[in-house]
């Protein structure tokens, strides 16, 4: 599956507890001698195990801080396979942990620890919505490369994906206000809190969660990211930066007032993002001589600076770029996401919020269209 519609830039961390131990066993529609490869992280960093199927059965088995999020996968080696063709992902905790299947371990059931029976709650609950995201991949696999880069082709792929996504989130909030004590509910919370139409929403959900998840680290990261949403939401005033671009210039986000603006959170390592540029190529070659302008924001890291510069150039992403290699601008707006963006009026409102592909051209036309 091809299709991404952003970059996580948080990561769910480890919900931390005193040290168990954790066996994960699967069974079913599996054949003799295939191998079955176990990944999840701890601090950071990836763990990984393999084991072969014996008897259509596995077993792996460890010790765990706490919660971690992991999968299985099917014969290709993680460290090495492009797509992993057979995966399921679930969490490592300490019990049991079940994974049954018929034929796959994509359409295996989880059960035996708390977490990953709400895990398989959830993921029942939107099967529906997973079987029609799973027809656009699907469709969006099938484009060749150069359609890819068509903004006419992507589109309508685009708005089917986000269309579904949207008739998620009404599942995905009634799990939350159900498992207030889950922590599938706060993963599920960290997907979709970035949608500043769901702001009050994503609110409420997060005050229905137990204390006990609100004071994770997780949970008071989000705390973080809906208030700051709150304080740069459409109708606010665009909080002033300084960072440096790739000519070695100090920039003011203020330097641009006057004109229409496109502040873009984007990353050298981002698919989704190196995707999206041409349409924002676009937009700024349309018009960037209507009082029209676009300031990138990268999260690359200081130490990939030189694949940030070579990106921007094989992009031709020729406008002011700056980088936000200590994410302090990142988190000034909420951003959990991206390719994300805020447009930014002559006086500095923040009139709207990640806008994408002919959505960005229709707005700009809208406002600028005229002149």
């Amino acid at each position: 599956m091809k299709i991404v519609l952003f970059c996580f830039i948080l990561i769910a961390p480890v919900f931390v507890q005193a040290q168990s131990s954790f066996t994960v066993t699967g069974k079913g529609g599996l054949n003799d001698g295939d191998k079955i490869y176990l990944v999840y992280k701890v601090n950071n960093k990836p763990l990984i195990d393999s084991v072969s199927v014996i008897n259509h059965q596995f077993k792996f088995a460890g010790t765990t801080t706490g919660i971690h999020s992991g999968y299985v996968c099917r014969n290709d080696n993680p460290d090495t396979a492009s797509i992993l063709r057979d995966a399921k992902n679930f969490y490592i905790e300490p019990g049991n942990i079940m994974i049954t299947t018929n034929d796959s371990l994509y359409n295996a059931e989880l059960s035996g620890t708390t977490t990953n029976n709400d895990l398989s709650v959830l993921t029942h609950q939107l099967e529906s919505y997973s079987r029609e995201r799973n027809q656009i991949e699907a469709d969006y696999d099938a484009l060749t490369a150069q359609q890819v880069k068509d903004i006419e082709m992507i589109a309508p792929i685009r708005a089917r994906l986000k269309l579904v996504l949207l008739k998620m989130s009404p599942v995905q909030l009634s799990f939350i206000k159900s498992h207030p004590q889950s922590y599938v509910s706060l993963v599920t919370l960290q997907e979709i809190v970035n949608n500043e139409d769901m702001l009050a929403k994503n609110s409420a959900a997060f005050n229905s969660l137990s204390p006990s998840l609100k004071a994770t680290s997780l949970g008071l990261k989000l705390k973080e990211i809906i208030a700051t949403l709150s304080k740069t939401a459409i109708g606010s005033t665009a909080k002033n930066f300084t960072l440096t671009d790739n000519k070695g210039n100090r920039v003011r986000l203020s330097n641009f007032r006057g004109k229409y603006t496109l502040v873009d959170f984007w990353a050298s390592w981002c698919l989704p993002c190196r995707e999206e540029m041409p349409n924002v190529v676009l937009a700024y070659n349309k018009f960037k001589s209507k009082d029209f302008t676009v300031v990138g924001i990268s999260l690359d890291d200081a130490k990939d600076k030189k694949a940030w510069i070579n990106a921007i150039s094989a992009d031709g992403a020729l406008w002011t770029q700056l980088l936000d290699a200590n994410k302090k601008v990142k988190a000034l707006y909420g951003i959990t996401t991206i390719p994300a963006n805020i447009l930014i009026n002559p006086d500095g409102k923040i009139i709207a919020r990640n806008l994408k592909d002919k959505t960005l051209l229709i707005k700009l036309d809208e406002l600028l269209g005229g002149k």
